[in-house]
Formats: structure tokens, sequence, C-alpha cells
């Protein structure tokens, strides 16, 4: 009786594990577009299930992520960190501090619903 529930029981794994890799291998591109998928997919999960707008997502490369839309909650973000927004040329987007230096955010697409920022120096 117990083997009959076993294999009926990893059948169903089985048929589940060839699930997950054909969907881990249809997305593939999307989800390894930036490496490791797990710290994007937790921002992403954070942003939908927390009120904000944009998070962290690899502190020590400096990467920001963000639902898409306007810049508005980076400019909030870098206004914070003693930034004031400089100007945009197409995707660089340039911030400058009070002693007149100045940070590059490389800004791009992750997926229609959200926008990756990356920047150039410390902060």
């Amino acid at each position: 009786m117990i083997q009959k529930i076993f294999r009926k029981a990893s059948g169903w794994f089985l048929w589940f594990g060839i699930f997950v890799l054909a969907i881990v291998g249809y997305y593939n591109t999307v989800l390894f577009q930036e490496g490791n998928p797990l710290p994007i997919l937790r921002a992403t999960a954070k942003l939908e299930t927390t009120q904000a707008e944009i998070l962290p997502v690899k502190p020590e490369r400096r990467i920001l992520l963000q639902k898409a839309g306007p810049e508005d909650p980076l400019n909030e973000y870098m206004l914070e960190k003693g930034l004031s927004f400089k100007e945009r040329l197409g995707s660089a987007i340039f911030y400058q501090d009070d002693g007149g230096s100045v940070l590059l955010v490389d800004s791009r697409m992750f997926t229609r619903r959200y926008i990756i920022y990356e920047l150039s120096g410390e902060l």
C-alpha cells in the first residue's frame, strides 16, 4: 500500500519537475538576463506586496528596481542620498551633489512592468 502511494507521489513530483524545467527553459532569456534571478525576484515580490516604489536589488552592484512609470521614485531616492537631478540623455540620467560631483544612472527596461537602474558610482 505504501509503495503504491510512493510511486504515485513520485510520478507527480516527476511531472511537476518537468513542468518547472519547461517554464524556466521557455523564459530563461528573461529570467537570467541580469545573472542570478533570485535577488530580482525577491525585489519584485517586495514591490508587489509592499508600498515601496523603488528598491535596491543588489547593494554591492548598486542596482535598483522600480515599477515602470515616471522616474519620480528614483528622483526622490536620490534626493534622500543628497543628489539632485541634473539632466537626462537617452537612458542615462545624471545626478549632482552639492560638491559638484556627478553620478550617472543607467536605466533599462527589465520587463514591460519593471525598470532597472544601475548606478555608476558611490552614493
